[in-house]
């Protein structure tokens, strides 16, 4: 695989081959394709990390999208995260210190309502370009927990129904919107039926990832 990568990239349009092999399994969002293969890459190939957030109505595609852009990314690129638990996050920066999440796509997948409160203070933190380690205290169980975590090149990923009131972190984050619309609602159901028709798995994985 890592040869024929390089074969890839060498060719005259690498990009090409991605957004291919990515309509395989997501119709439509073109541009939001390469705007989160470039927003995933900043994590580790940038020097300013670009911090991507997708709002949409439930069923849109928003978490679609990041989810499946994830096969195309090595496993130890990124950390997903369908819950927040701040005593996980302690227990992780304690055991394997504060650089774990380091050099990584961290994508928080529609947290919870319970969670938001502490998601939305520690990815301010997470997104502050001016530090590179911070520190986050908060209280469970009416103990204090305090979570060190090296934020130098993290890049933060989140989706949400709704845009959340919070201007210093929506300041940090490029908002984006997946095609919502009926044709596009149309496409996907084609390409749906077009698998179902020849026996393959909604959920197939293509061979280029």
């Amino acid at each position: 695989p890592q040869d024929r990568a390089f074969d890839v990239l060498e060719s005259d349009d690498p990009l090409r081959y991605y957004l291919d092999a990515f309509d395989k399994i997501h119709k439509g969002d073109h541009l939001l394709k390469v705007w989160e293969l470039v927003s995933a890459l900043s994590c580790d190939c940038g020097r300013k990390q670009i911090h991507s957030w997708a709002v949409g109505p439930s069923g849109s595609g928003k978490s679609h999208l990041k989810r499946k852009l994830l096969e195309f990314l090595p496993n130890e690129m990124y950390t997903r995260k369908e819950s927040f638990s701040p005593m996980a996050l302690q227990y992780k920066s304690q055991k394997e210190g504060p650089g774990f999440m380091n050099n990584q796509l961290v994508y928080f997948d529609e947290v919870g309502e319970d969670d938001v409160g502490d998601a939305i203070e520690l990815m301010r933190l997470m997104t502050d370009q001016d530090q590179d380690v911070v520190t986050h205290e908060t209280v469970k169980d009416q103990q204090v927990m305090t979570i060190n975590l090296d934020v130098s090149n993290i890049t933060v990923w989140f989706t949400s129904v709704e845009t959340i009131e919070d201007e210093q972190l929506k300041n940090r984050l490029i908002l984006t919107n997946p095609d919502s619309s009926s044709a596009q609602d149309d496409a996907v159901n084609e390409h749906q039926q077009r698998l179902l028709n020849t026996g393959q798995d909604l959920d197939f994985i293509p061979e280029e990832t």
